[in-house]
């Protein structure tokens, strides 16, 4: 979930261009404040849709904060520091989740290793006040690794799932929510979908490096076949589009 949910900004109008961008600085400041510039590297698109989401029940406070981009002046941001810092510490979650399965796969090993050794201290941090976060995010990304590693007796239906239940809780954990059950259906079918398009954008390259791909793992097939088989899952924003409905 690095990069999937990234705005299409030619298709996006001014004022919706700034919007998005408020809450993309408020988040990189939450990171800052958490670890420092190098945390502020792991920021996401995909995280940030997640802080705009969460946010959408609460009254928008706009503020100041520095951005190491432009050390002259202070930029605009949403800074709900609650929320914020929540969703910073699931950044730091999700990237170290990321690493162990890049060093499980034996990819990336190296960089992965430097990358949980900079953030072990970060992960301390926030574990007193988000244990729940940790262990829930833990124990589901351990079972995405046990279904991957015995593909043979599941489908990608099942590893899709199983992402969205993480994702589903994440949201649902979230500081302020009134609507568990909403935000956490809002979370799964996101998570879900994200899954399985991610899948679908790296069916060439998995392919190709012989990585884990829930589309390719039972199939010899050429792509275009791969993708028409399962194109209405990959397509499929049904249900993400009717609760964006209510919420908005």
């Amino acid at each position: 979930m690095f990069g999937t949910l990234k705005p299409v900004y030619n298709k996006l109008s001014l004022s919706e261009k700034e919007y998005y961008k408020l809450y993309y600085c408020g988040l990189c400041s939450s990171l800052g404040r958490l670890g420092g510039p190098i945390l502020r590297m792991g920021l996401s698109y995909d995280v940030a849709f997640m802080y705009m989401m969460l946010d959408l029940e609460n009254k928008k406070e706009i503020k100041k904060c520095f951005c190491p981009g432009k050390i002259i002046r202070k930029v605009k941001c949403v800074d709900n520091k609650c929320l914020a810092d929540y969703i910073a510490a699931v950044s730091v979650v999700l990237i170290y989740g990321k690493c162990e399965d890049n060093i499980i796969d034996n990819e990336k090993i190296l960089q992965s290793k430097i990358v949980l050794r900079m953030m072990k201290s970060n992960l301390l941090k926030i574990r007193c006040e988000n244990e729940n976060l940790i262990r829930i995010s833990k124990d589901i990304l351990e079972q995405i690794v046990s279904i991957e590693r015995n593909f043979d007796k599941f489908n990608f239906i099942d590893v899709a799932d199983k992402f969205g239940v993480l994702i589903g809780q994440l949201f649902e954990l979230a500081p302020g929510i009134k609507e568990h059950k909403l935000y956490y259906k809002l979370g799964y079918w996101t998570g879900r979908w994200v899954y399985i398009a991610d899948a679908a954008l790296d069916i060439i390259e998995d392919k190709k490096q012989t990585r884990f791909n829930p589309f390719v793992q039972k199939s010899q097939l050429p792509l275009k076949e791969i993708v028409k088989n399962y194109e209405s899952e990959i397509t499929h924003l049904k249900h993400m589009i009717v609760l964006l409905t209510y919420l908005s």
